[in-house]
């Protein structure tokens, strides 16, 4: 039996609410990410919505870690771009 504390179970609570909340939405719009000569990804064309499962898979050094920036905005594609909406409205790299 696990035991919970009242931290951690206020965490819970929060997090449930917050992911409640919002109607999420990830779109990636003809995305590429080259790093000089070498091309990673062309062309990624995907959308997941809240209750969705995306699953990236591929070899290593494929570009999996990459995409994975990319989405979050930490890095920008070469091309193509995305998109993520919470409720409707467009967030920036900055809000994600």
């Amino acid at each position: 039996m696990t035991n919970y504390s009242k931290y951690d179970i206020t965490i819970f609570k929060l997090l449930q609410k917050e992911f409640d909340m919002a109607d999420l939405r990830v779109q990636l719009l003809a995305v590429e990410k080259s790093f000089g000569a070498r091309q990673l990804f062309t062309g990624i064309h995907t959308a997941v919505s809240s209750g969705e499962c995306l699953s990236i898979v591929g070899a290593n050094g494929s570009g999996k870690s990459t995409l994975l920036k990319i989405i979050a905005g930490f890095i920008r594609p070469s091309s193509g771009r995305v998109e993520i909406t919470a409720d409707g409205s467009l967030l920036d790299a900055e809000q994600r």
